[in-house]
């Protein structure tokens, strides 16, 4: 006898969760009592398999089996990174743009860059599916904590709001327990639960042993916890009892890392991204090491991926590589066995594609390198072009300048208008939080670079008058050991220096005046203005209140 077709939906539906609750539990399961470990493979960031994006410092990991994506937070990159599971490759980054354009919960406030400039960690709600982003305080008084939701958008999660957290608030570990259904954040030796509507945290607590938290992963069924703590350790937890699981305190440096910045179990492998400050050059730089435990089970583990090629060859020719300026320059690529392209000019710029053409609007000697890649890794090869610009007639004396500011975006209220950063590798941008008015401009290296600089651009004074000029402006930098120093440099037509004046200061975190002044040696020159940075490792400053007067 058939049977109604209302009766056979309630059959389906009571069915349905039970087979649900069958599978999550079974996750735990398949991990062994006690690990037999083996580095089965690493991702490398440096750059993205197949492609010319790098990963500046990667410190949180999360991943969303829906969409076979592991996710992870470049806290120098200020952005985040999706990558194919299976193949390392690189789906799509979510850079400063789009956070800048996320409207707070229930607001219309815009987030800015002091919202996203310390992406710590992440977190994948697999019950709502929504990830969670968090940026924490580090390492300047303008950064703002904040806590990002992305939900889903058609076919892929997407950016949808923010909320702020309290000031000096630093989650370096985020998790979701399918088992309560709660957010879990933590950083030094203590989690604590939290609701993003509601924006609250719940009572701090503590596990056994953990201190220095870097991130945090649940099992599908919630029943076990991975911490990464003290940079090298990943810890087992039971976690109805809040206890370690013997034989689950793993050393992670018997595998060559050296700072495990965070954890991921996918599909019974542990995934921990190394946040060590490698060498940019290393090919290890912020990769991501997918650690094997010996995991048994119905599903066999799949095979080892093939051997990568070897290295590509890299090489290219520059026609012209010299001439006057403005100078256009077409780059031509002729390496071997090359799968991606990434050029750096020598002035601050870049571009990714095969063969370009640069233009270079101010003399100087540049040194242009191409770094060619492919899934094997990577060569760079350099050339220089010289641009030169032709002795211009002598101009006619200038009107009088004697006392007026000289220049026009000294307080950085107009954007960065009239200023560039003036060293390759460095980054300069426009932060909240300044001396005087709401602004100040801020230039931080990139990598291990040493030294950075904020120069005028085109240059406020393009050709001298007679008499002293007068500069001054005010910097601060809370980098140990950072020196700043205030440069007046006269050129004649061709770049070349005729003479200049400096004077430098070692800010200790507090806004310090620069002030030096120079005598024009030939009238009718130009005077470039600049601000240097020097530090032992990677250096930032901010400066504000530009001044620029002739008596």
């Amino acid at each position: 006898m058939s049977r109604p077709r209302w009766l056979l939906v309630l059959v389906a539906l009571a069915v349905t969760p039970v087979t649900t609750l069958v599978t999550a539990s079974s996750a735990t399961a398949a991990l062994p009592s006690r690990p037999n470990l083996s580095v089965e493979r690493t991702v490398r960031t440096n750059p993205f398999a197949s492609s010319s994006t790098r990963a500046s410092d990667v410190e949180g990991i999360a991943y969303v089996a829906r969409d076979n994506s592991v996710w992870l937070a470049d806290d120098d990159g200020d952005a985040i990174h999706e990558l194919n599971a299976s193949t390392g490759a690189l789906k799509r980054t979510i850079g400063a743009s789009t956070f800048d354009d996320v409207r707070r919960l229930n607001g219309t406030e815009r987030a800015t860059v002091a919202r996203f400039g310390d992406i710590e960690s992440l977190a994948y709600d697999t019950v709502n599916d929504r990830l969670y982003v968090f940026s924490g305080s580090c390492c300047t008084a303008a950064a703002l904590p904040t806590a990002f939701r992305m939900q889903r958008s058609g076919s892929r999660l997407a950016l949808e709001s923010w909320q702020p957290l309290p000031p000096g608030t630093e989650f370096t570990a985020a998790g979701w327990n399918p088992g309560d259904r709660r957010l879990y954040v933590g950083s030094g030796s203590q989690l604590r639960t939290y609701d993003y509507v509601s924006n609250t945290s719940g009572s701090p607590f503590s596990l056994a042993g953990v201190s220095n938290l870097l991130g945090v992963d649940f099992t599908d069924d919630g029943k076990d916890l991975f911490v990464a703590h003290s940079r090298t350790r990943v810890t087992r937890f039971s976690w109805p009892g809040r206890s370690a699981v013997s034989g689950w305190n793993i050393d992670l440096t018997q595998f060559g890392i050296l700072e495990g910045r965070g954890v991921e179990v996918v599909n019974e492998r542990l995934w921990v991204p190394d946040g060590f400050d490698r060498l940019r050059t290393d090919p290890l730089h912020s990769a991501v090491y997918v650690i094997s435990v010996g995991a048994s089970g119905s599903t066999p583990a799949p095979p080892p991926p093939p051997p990568p090629p070897p290295p590509p060859t890299a090489s290219f020719t520059a026609a012209p590589s010299s001439g006057s300026a403005p100078l256009t320059v077409t780059f031509t690529d002729t390496s071997t066995g090359a799968a991606a392209w990434h050029w750096d000019f020598g002035d601050g710029t870049s571009a990714a594609d095969r063969t370009v053409t640069h233009t270079y609007a101010a003399p100087g000697s540049y040194t242009v390198q191409l770094t060619a890649s492919n899934d094997g890794g990577f060569t760079s090869a350099t050339n220089t072009v010289v641009v030169s610009v032709p002795q211009p007639p002598a101009p006619p004396p200038p009107p009088p300048t004697t006392g007026r500011q000289l220049v026009g975006n000294a307080g950085f209220e107009q954007g960065l208008d009239g200023w560039r950063s003036g060293r390759a590798g460095a980054r300069l941008t426009r932060v909240e939080g300044g001396h005087t008015g709401q602004w100040a401009a801020r230039v931080a290296s990139r990598g291990e670079k040493r030294k950075v600089a904020l120069d005028d651009s085109p240059g406020w004074v393009q050709a001298t008058s007679a008499g002293t000029y007068h500069a001054s402006v005010w910097v601060r930098s809370k980098h140990k050991g950072a020196k700043v120093t205030l440069k007046l440099v006269e050129r004649d037509g061709n770049g070349k220096r005729i003479g200049s004046a400096t004077k430098a200061r070692t800010p200790k975190g507090e806004w310090h005046r620069l002030r030096v002044s120079y005598k024009t040696k030939t009238p009718g020159s130009l005077l470039d203005l600049s601000v240097v940075g020097r530090g032992k490792k990677t250096i930032w400053f901010e400066a504000d209140d530009v001044q620029l007067r002739l008596r």
